[in-house]
């Protein structure tokens, strides 16, 4: 309330293609370096951009750009450029190379070649994606955030990589625990059921399916005398019974009463029958008995 107002230079576009920017740096020389929804650089200088920078060498476009995907992650480190992005990869660049970036009319787009990358895909069993969105330096390494569900200490000089935190990437919609132990369920948006141990803090498992999951219950032993079954609804329509077992979460039968998402599901007290609840306001009931579930019947 000092009337005092924050003083910006608004940055054209111009030419290149408008991008939502959400990793950029300042270099030593005053530009600007940022990335792009598409995957390659822009270096700024003034209020314009004075070049697109993307990968080849030697005059050479190479097949692709710097990231496949929206880059976050754009980070200073000494002489080296730090980019990280949608594709789960970290990648250095030499920083002379950017700042003495030049365009030409036969070659409008600058070529740089990476020093080095670093993969970050895999590092949670059974998840295949990776997506980069924050790098914090510590002693030695870097701290880094991945919005698909992990947090990883990486030593870019060696490519070392550790996995300190894993995840939902998105909203939890259904929770129960163990009724005998020290454990709980979740069930996510990005589709992943996980088990817990909430006293040591740890996921113990994960189960994986294609649709998010968006409701859960964890059967009393009037279903399973072994306290080992959860039933989950997904939002494509389908409910999943799965098992705890040794070697982690198995499926045990799937099936699909619905054709909208799955809100709710709870098993009768004597544990003969399941019921779940859809978006759409049906309500479907399932018997169960020995394991097997048979379809009863609806109600809209």
């Amino acid at each position: 309330f000092t009337g005092l107002k924050l003083q910006g230079d608004i940055r054209k576009f111009a030419q290149v293609e408008l991008s939502d920017i959400s990793g950029y740096c300042e270099l030593p020389d005053g530009k600007i370096l940022s990335g792009s929804d598409w995957g390659n650089l822009l270096l700024w200088e003034g209020n314009l951009i004075k070049c697109e920078i993307t990968l080849g060498a030697n005059g050479v476009r190479a097949d692709g750009n710097c990231h496949k995907g929206a880059i976050e992650v754009v980070v200073l480190n000494g002489p080296e450029i730090i980019t990280g992005g949608a594709d789960g990869y970290l990648r250095t660049w030499t920083l002379s190379d950017i700042e003495g970036a030049e365009v030409t009319d036969e070659l409008p787009i600058f070529l740089v070649k990476p020093l080095k990358e670093v993969c970050l895909l895999d590092m949670e069993g059974g998840r295949k994606t990776s997506r980069l969105v924050t790098m914090l330096r510590g002693d030695g390494h870097f701290v880094v955030q991945d919005a698909d569900g992990g947090v990883y200490k990486v030593v870019l000089e060696s490519g070392a990589c550790q996995s300190l935190f894993n995840f939902h990437s998105g909203g939890i919609n259904g929770l129960d625990v163990c009724p005998f132990n020290h454990c709980c369920a979740t069930a996510g948006a990005d589709g992943s059921v996980r088990l817990w141990d909430y006293v040591e803090k740890s996921v113990i498992c994960v189960h994986r399916a294609p649709a998010a999951a968006t409701c859960l219950t964890w059967a009393a032993r009037a279903v399973d005398l072994e306290g080992r079954t959860i039933a989950t609804g997904y939002a494509d329509g389908v409910v999943r019974i799965l098992l705890r077992c040794q070697d982690g979460l198995q499926l045990k039968t799937a099936f699909k009463p619905h054709r909208v998402a799955i809100r709710a599901l709870a098993y009768s007290p004597d544990g003969t029958h399941l019921a779940t609840g859809a978006a759409d306001g049906a309500v479907f009931f399932i018997t169960v008995a020995r394991g097997e579930y048979a379809p009863v019947g609806f109600m809209p």
